[in-house]
């Protein structure tokens, strides 16, 4: 019997993939279930779960979900040491014909003898600088070590947007490939009632995402005569910055 072609997409995957939280379990979900409309291959999502002590599998529609537990406290640790061991012994028995890990996945994967892509979704070194927290500028410079690595043993990188290709130039030896995120389907299937031109945003309301900066680029707009409302709906993770 001739074996079917497997696909790894190794992520943060949501315990329930109706409620993701955050840009990458959605893409991720999104990503999944348009490829399960194509039935010539068969898909493993491998993601780590720091509530578990021993791997899980169970099936989302036809795909197999794999949670592994986080071998690790901190999340770079976890990338570059244990955790990405334990994730090399892993996908070695899955025999996948092609891994495709998402960001911080990317950094488990390196090193893979086997076919892989990394969609890089943003710099974790970037945002450790304007998250805070103690020794802020050492663990950016962790982090930044850490992907460059990555970014460098790859041989294929997704890359999202303009800002994230320029920023590969120069480090990534690998194909860049220029790919959107994916939307969900039901985002189009909404009634349109147009009430001149809004600006939506969903991000997380915090310095990371600099949310203010585009409050104010809004205002500038808006005082250079254009008729536009800016609506933000995402929750707000630091007061102090969401109060400014």
């Amino acid at each position: 019997m001739t074996r079917r072609p497997r696909l790894s997409i190794v992520t943060s995957f949501p315990a329930d993939p109706s409620a993701p939280r955050g840009g990458v379990e959605a893409v991720s979900v999104t990503l999944v279930d348009a490829l399960m409309s194509l039935e010539d291959f068969d898909i493993d999502v491998v993601t780590t779960d720091r509530d578990r002590t021993s791997p899980t599998t169970a099936m989302w529609k036809r795909a197999k979900v794999h949670r592994l537990p986080q071998q690790a406290d901190r999340i770079l640790v976890d990338a570059t040491g244990p955790g990405r061991r334990q994730m090399h012994r892993y996908l070695a028995a899955l025999r996948p014909d092609v891994v495709h890990a998402h960001d911080v996945y990317g950094l488990m994967v390196s090193g893979l003898a086997l076919p892989r892509v990394m969609t890089i979704h943003g710099f974790i070194h970037g945002d450790t600088i304007v998250s805070g927290g103690r020794f802020r500028t050492l663990r950016s410079w962790l982090w930044k070590r850490a992907e460059h690595q990555a970014w460098r043993d790859h041989p294929h990188i997704v890359s999202i947007s303009p800002y994230v290709r320029e920023r590969l130039s120069g480090i990534a030896r690998g194909k860049i490939h220029d790919i959107e995120n994916p939307i969900s389907s039901a985002c189009f299937d909404v009634e349109r009632r147009e009430s001149g031109l809004t600006v939506f945003s969903a991000a997380v309301i915090c310095r990371r995402k600099n949310t203010l900066a585009l409050v104010e680029a809004f205002a500038q707009l808006v005082k250079d005569g254009a008729d536009a409302r800016l609506r933000l709906a995402g929750p707000v993770t630091e007061p102090a910055y969401g109060a400014l």
